[in-house]
C-alpha cells in the first residue's frame, strides 16, 4: 500500500499485483455496483466511471506516442565507483 492519501497509487499497485488494467478495475467495480449495498451501488458506479476514463486515458496516452517502449519509471540507481584506499604495509587487518 502506497501513501493512505494517494489513492490512485494505491489503485494502480492493486492492479499491478493482480494483473489488471484500467478496464479491469472498472469491470470489478461494476461487478460490487451489482452487490446489495446503502447507496444503491452508487459509489461502485462512480468508481468504474474513473477506471474507465483512465482506461481512456492510457488509450490515447499509447497512440500518441507508438514508437517508444514504456519505461520503467524507477531509474537505475548510479553504479558504485568508489574503491577503498589501500591500506598501509603492516598495518592491523582488524582495524
Amino acid at each position: 500500500m502506497t501513501a493512505p492519501g494517494d489513492t490512485t497509487a494505491n489503485y494502480v499497485a492493486l492492479m499491478r499485483e493482480r494483473g489488471w488494467n484500467w478496464g479491469d478495475l472498472a469491470d470489478e467495480f461494476d461487478r460490487q455496483a451489482q452487490q446489495p449495498a446503502l447507496d444503491g451501488g452508487a459509489n461502485a458506479r462512480s468508481m468504474a466511471r474513473w477506471a474507465r476514463s483512465q482506461d481512456e486515458a492510457a488509450r490515447q496516452r499509447r497512440e500518441q506516442a507508438p514508437d517508444t517502449p514504456p519505461q520503467d519509471p524507477r531509474p537505475e540507481p548510479p553504479k558504485r565507483t568508489a574503491v577503498p584506499p589501500p591500506r598501509p604495509a603492516g598495518a592491523d587487518p582488524c582495524r
